[in-house]
């Protein structure tokens, strides 16, 4: 075998170590290229400016608002009509059954009337309760014209807007459940115990009394037309304080928008 000359084994070498050295640069030419800039992402919108959009007055959302004060008011009012019934204190003894009540009282016979005012207020409850989902969508289905023909006439304009375009409607949807309610209670049937104990005849403590005072039951009373009435007449007494209230201190999902609606309004 020949012997390389020192001088090829030197140009050998160095020719090795070129390419080595030139394989390691391409290759970190390749690994260290600059990668694409990222593309910058558009700035968020100003949260600011989201919560203007929403909440700025439109016909459309102040009616809303002025709906869902409605609604609001309305079942803050049956719940204290069934408070005030809880207490016998919603509706009352028709002012025509006075005198009768007055000589059953002198009678010893009070009870009588007890149970009568007990199961008037009980009708009222059992009524006004069963209606609440049917009364929460006659508002819903209401057509309000204009904010201001709701909104202008004072602290009660709702309440006096409500009760001049909606009672009829409202009550012609509440007789169903008085009648039924009436039923449950047994209204009627106190009526009729109390008409029973007026005796026809004068004999006895009753009779001179009944025959005195001119004592009777008011002829053809219908207790489920006074039940109606007392109703609606308690309803909308207490969705007038109720309104005072809500302006006082708007609650619900458009209370916010409801305060415009009333800065408006003024």
């Amino acid at each position: 075998m020949k012997t390389l000359s020192p001088k090829l084994l030197i140009f050998l070498s160095i020719t090795a170590a070129t390419l080595l050295l030139q394989g390691c640069g391409g290759s970190k030419e390749t690994s260290s290229a600059p990668s694409a800039p990222d593309t910058p992402s558009a700035p968020a919108a100003p949260a600011e400016v989201k919560d203007v959009a929403e909440s700025a007055p439109t016909m459309e959302n102040m009616t809303t608002a002025v709906v869902d004060a409605i609604q609001t008011i309305s079942t803050n009012t049956v719940a204290e009509i069934t408070n005030l019934a809880k207490n016998q204190e919603a509706i009352e003894i028709p002012d025509s059954f006075e005198k009768v009540q007055s000589a059953l009282e002198s009678a010893g016979q009070s009870d009588l009337f007890k149970g009568l005012s007990s199961s008037l207020n009980s009708s009222a409850i059992g009524a006004i309760g069963d209606y609440k989902e049917t009364l929460t969508k006659t508002i819903g289905n209401l057509d309000i014209p204009g904010i201001e023909a709701v909104m202008k006439g004072g602290d009660t304009s709702i309440t006096q807007y409500l009760e001049s375009t909606a009672s009829t409607q409202i009550k012609e949807g509440l007789v169903p459940y008085v009648k039924a309610a009436a039923q449950e209670y047994g209204a009627q049937e106190w009526i009729d115990k109390i008409k029973g104990a007026i005796p026809a005849e004068t004999g006895g403590l009753l009779g001179q009394v009944s025959a005195a005072t001119g004592v009777a039951l008011p002829t053809n009373f219908d207790v489920e037309s006074y039940l109606s009435d007392e109703i609606m007449g308690k309803f909308f007494d207490v969705m007038a304080g109720q309104e005072k209230l809500f302006r006082q201190n708007p609650t619900g999902r458009s209370a916010e928008l409801f305060k415009k609606v009333m800065e408006m309004a003024e």
